[in-house]
């Protein structure tokens, strides 16, 4: 199975997904990684994508960045967008899509979410939103969460590709991996497991 996970930049799947990511690696799907934006806004470029490449590595993904500068992508008309990602997803079948969160106060993220609404139309593929990221700001919107995978045995991995973005955590220091452990500890004492990941399932096709 061909699974893929978008994120509008690098560590947005990591932060809500890679426990996911590694469960799959080990039930055999083949993990693509894609980031929308290509981080040439900021100075460190070449080191987020290398923090991206070795987070990728530690899950057993595939990792491939677009050439669309952040923030400024979204002024790219949306036809437009949409048909450079249907070019994309021409190239493979994907059976289940990861997305980011069409209400997440990140504009890149929530613009990112509608196009790849659009792109995923055919409904040919699973479409699952991940949560808003850590740290995100808090909006009026409702975002029902109805998707739960165990990651107790991948909480380590998690843990290790976040390890990988070095950069971020000198930005939001030690309490940004303590939040995202947190959270999934949480949904895992929901469910009476040690930890989960949390999604909102768009479509799921059987």
């Amino acid at each position: 199975m061909n699974v893929l996970f978008v994120g509008s930049h690098a560590d947005d799947i990591e932060v809500s997904s890679s426990g996911t990511v590694s469960w799959l690696v080990k039930e055999g799907a083949t993990v693509d990684f894609l980031l929308i934006c290509n981080l040439s806004r900021i100075k460190d470029i070449s080191l987020r994508i290398e923090e991206s490449q070795a987070a990728a590595a530690v899950l057993g993904a595939n990792l491939e960045v677009m050439d669309l500068v952040e923030s400024r992508f979204r002024d790219i008309p949306q036809t437009e967008l949409v048909e450079k990602l249907d070019e994309y997803f021409s190239k493979k079948p994907y059976r289940r899509v990861f997305i980011p969160c069409h209400v997440d106060s990140h504009s890149d993220h929530a613009f990112c979410a509608r196009v790849l609404f659009s792109v995923c139309r055919k409904n040919t593929c699973d479409l699952i939103q991940y949560e808003p990221a850590i740290p995100s700001g808090i909006t009026p919107e409702a975002f029902t969460l109805n998707y739960f995978v165990d990651i107790s045995s991948e909480i380590e991995i998690k843990l290790a590709s976040l390890l990988c973005h070095k950069t971020q955590i000198e930005k939001y220091g030690e309490g940004w991996l303590t939040a995202i452990e947190a959270r999934a500890r949480f949904w895992g004492q929901k469910f009476g497991v040690g930890y989960m990941e949390a999604f909102s399932a768009v479509k799921i096709i059987v």
